[in-house]
């Protein structure tokens, strides 16, 4: 973000994994202003602490149940290295990822398709973002107990770490070069004295390890997950809710407001008021200057509310949803379509961990808006025809 300052080209080029950066960024602050709001962290401590000694009060239960919070615990605490190979690799700017194609057995179609997603991805970036992505993942090495990090990072040092970088990726990667990469044998690889390459096949030699052990934690959690959820059901003595995981769901409430703190009031609903107010010019609040002549101008046409005398634009609603729901259908009780979900409430984050009906709240776009939109600002009044509007 820093190198697009003062370099319009730049900036267009990292805009898009800067904005991804930022949404996943806002997204944690939310979680821990929550779980520090909520004291969520405390209180399931408590109830860690009371099932504990509900376990060890009863023999059978203790040798049945006594040992998962503690080999829970243990799991992990294990390297976690997979997290930084995945940022090498996987992740969303995968600066090392053509290194994986000589090590697979993939057709020449599929490693052109693979060459061109990874110059896509890595053409978004200059030399210094390229740069800086190596680095954040080798920082991240470097964050590790000594004992657990990974071995190709020897004689990379937080004081080393730019002049290390700068060596590693001389020039940023374009397309001719991660083709060469892609197509370079096993001994090529393996033979070069390039310092990229060196550093790639020497990570490339610990991943089948890591995988192995990361298979095996996640195997481990998933068995004690279990066991813990059927103490837990135990421990509760009260109806589970059922897992839903990869199921069709359905979640129901009602549009209200909610009051995060003292004094503190949010509607249900806001207006075209709000964007006008908000409206710098400059982003993120710079609405388009069309839509922001019609608001002035009051042209609602027929999606106005005549109760409250304007365009309805977001509604809150005390639904449960959670990552991905984002474009969920919003129904009333009639099964008509009135909006749609598209995100949650800063201050209740933290609702996948635990949800409180007094603050959680999903943030829907309300129909009417979305219908006034497709007509007023994309002159599609012909999609509109063929819907059956209900005018209540």
């Amino acid at each position: 973000e820093k190198q697009g300052e003062n370099d319009e080209a730049v900036r267009l080029k990292n805009a898009s994994e800067i904005k991804s950066l930022a949404n996943t960024l806002k997204n944690f602050e939310g979680m821990r202003d929550g779980l520090k709001a909520t004291h969520l962290v405390e209180r399931k401590r408590e109830m860690e602490a009371r099932f504990q000694k509900w376990v060890d009060a009863d023999p059978e239960r203790k040798a049945k149940w006594g040992h998962i919070l503690s080999d829970i615990a243990a799991a992990y605490k294990a390297p976690n290295r997979q997290a930084i190979l995945a940022r090498l690799f996987l992740g969303p700017v995968p600066i090392l990822a053509a290194y994986r194609l000589p090590m697979e057995d993939l057709s020449p179609q599929r490693v052109e398709g693979m060459i061109a997603v990874i110059s896509n991805i890595l053409g978004q970036l200059d030399l210094d973002g390229q740069r800086a992505v190596l680095a954040t993942a080798i920082r991240s090495n470097l964050s590790l107990p000594e004992d657990q990090r990974l071995e190709a990072f020897e004689g990379i040092t937080a004081d080393n770490l730019d002049e290390k970088v700068a060596e590693l990726l001389p020039t940023a990667l374009d397309r001719a070069r991660i083709a060469q990469i892609a197509n370079m044998s096993r001994d090529e690889l393996s033979s070069s004295d390039k310092p990229l390459d060196k550093l790639a096949w020497r990570l490339l030699q610990v991943i089948p390890e890591v995988n192995r052990a990361y298979a095996e934690f996640g195997s481990r959690i998933g068995a004690l997950r279990l066991e813990l959820s059927e103490a837990m059901a135990a421990f509760r003595n009260q109806p589970e809710y059922p897992d839903a995981n990869s199921t069709l769901r359905v979640t129901y409430g009602t549009v209200k407001g909610y009051s995060p703190r003292d004094a503190v009031e949010y509607l249900h609903y806001t207006t075209p008021r709000g964007v006008l107010e908000k409206n710098t010019g400059k982003k993120p609040f710079d609405a388009p200057e069309k839509q922001l002549e019609l608001f002035r101008a009051k042209d609602w046409g027929r999606w106005g509310d005549p109760a409250l005398n304007t365009l309805p634009l977001d509604f809150l609603s005390d639904t449960d949803i959670t990552g991905g729901n984002s474009g969920s259908s919003i129904m009333n009780a009639k099964g008509e379509m009135i909006g749609l979900a598209f995100d949650g409430n800063y201050e209740a984050m933290t609702s996948d961990y635990q949800f409180m009906p007094e603050i959680t709240r999903t943030i829907n776009v309300d129909i009417r808006y979305v219908l006034w939109c497709t007509e007023k600002i994309d002159g599609m009044s012909r999609l509109i025809e063929e819907m059956d509007i209900v005018d209540d």
